[in-house]
């Protein structure tokens, strides 16, 4: 909850010019066309963010076996397709263009969930936990326009990299003790983002610049061709 009440501060000064009054900016020509080159000092910007994302996920078993005529190795209860989390990310700019140098998220289900299975010829009783997810990109590259005004900007992403989702199961019941494992994998992502910024009032440092973004996405892939879509807010300094 601190990263979105951070964040909706942030958005709440979008509406006005906040460029520092300093002799730099004062000094800086307004730019006549969205695709500046020269559009402020910097050469990158670290991104904050926190994002909801809806995706289907297979059917994991406990232990990495999809087998389901063993104690362990029985088909965990059916994934939640719903993760909330938050991300962090570092990338670097040369006028219009973008490469995301690294970006780091983490997100989670809400919760747990359990299912009956049937093991041995003996019911069991399978429980799943919150189900993690940590992906990392990097390389990825984009292009961003500033409206002559230097108040807005839309920009456009395309990254990849790897994902791992992992979470804690417990299968009981039967004749047996019960057996904890884990369920998951490790699999490769890429994705296309789509942001709608607005420059807020808040300057960090001297002729800074720092924007609110509306952030929407799929998954050109990601355990399947264009399964999952993702919204968010974030914050570019």
């Amino acid at each position: 909850m601190g990263a979105f009440c951070m964040l909706s501060l942030l958005m709440t000064g979008v509406m006005g010019d906040a460029r520092a009054d300093t002799p730099i900016t004062a000094q800086r020509p307004p730019a006549r066309h969205w695709f500046t080159l020269d559009e402020g000092q910097d050469e990158g910007m670290l991104s904050l963010g926190v994002a909801t994302m809806n995706m289907s996920l297979p059917r994991f078993g406990v232990n990495g076996s999809t087998t389901a005529h063993r104690a362990v190795g029985v088909a965990a209860p059916p994934n939640a397709s719903w993760f909330y989390g938050g991300r962090l990310g570092l990338t670097g700019r040369s006028g219009s263009f973008l490469v995301e140098l690294a970006e780091v998220s983490y997100m989670q289900t809400a919760g747990g969930s359990s299912l009956a299975a049937n093991a041995n010829g003996e019911t069991v009783q399978v429980t799943r936990d919150e189900l993690h997810k940590l992906d990392v990109g990097v390389l990825g590259v984009g292009v961003q326009g500033i409206t002559p005004s230097g108040k807005a900007k839309l920009a456009l992403k395309f990254d990849w990299g790897m994902s791992s989702l992992w979470s804690s199961a417990r299968v009981s019941g039967g004749t047996g003790p019960a057996t904890d494992g884990m369920i998951g994998d490790l699999h490769g992502f890429a994705r296309l983002e789509a942001a709608a910024c607005a420059r807020s009032k808040l300057v960090l440092f001297e002729d800074s610049t720092t924007w609110g973004c509306l952030t929407g996405g799929t998954n050109i892939y990601e355990e399947g061709w264009f399964n999952g879509v993702a919204v968010g807010l974030r914050a570019d300094f």
